[in-house]
């Protein structure tokens, strides 16, 4: 009787050590998943702060150069595509206007 209690006992203890040592592993891999969630919160900040940055440049931008569409806040990505490639339409024209004038100088006697 005193050996099947002592032999009890210490399967209730391997078993209680056991499950400490599952503890412990869980306490790690939970505080490792916390880091990792702050710095996907952190990411997430970033880049909403990219956003807006982003749409506030477009704003001052199209405002400089005059052209309108762009004045409210926030855009979607068809919209800030549209906006590049009215830039790149507008590039091209001032690059051809350039161009003009550069044939325009060097053609006209001195």
């Amino acid at each position: 009787m005193l050996t099947a209690q002592r032999n009890q006992r210490h399967r209730d203890y391997e078993t209680m050590r056991e499950e400490q040592e599952k503890l412990t592993e869980t306490r790690q891999l939970l505080k490792s998943e916390q880091g990792l969630h702050g710095q996907l919160i952190a990411k997430q900040d970033a880049h909403r702060t990219n956003l807006t940055n982003r749409d506030v440049l477009i704003c001052e931008l199209a405002a400089q150069q005059g052209i309108r569409g762009f004045e409210i806040t926030p855009f979607e990505q068809r919209q800030v595509d549209q906006f590049i490639s009215v830039l790149a339409e507008l590039q091209q024209k001032q690059q051809e206007s350039v161009e003009h004038l550069q044939v325009s100088l060097i053609s006209e006697p001195s």
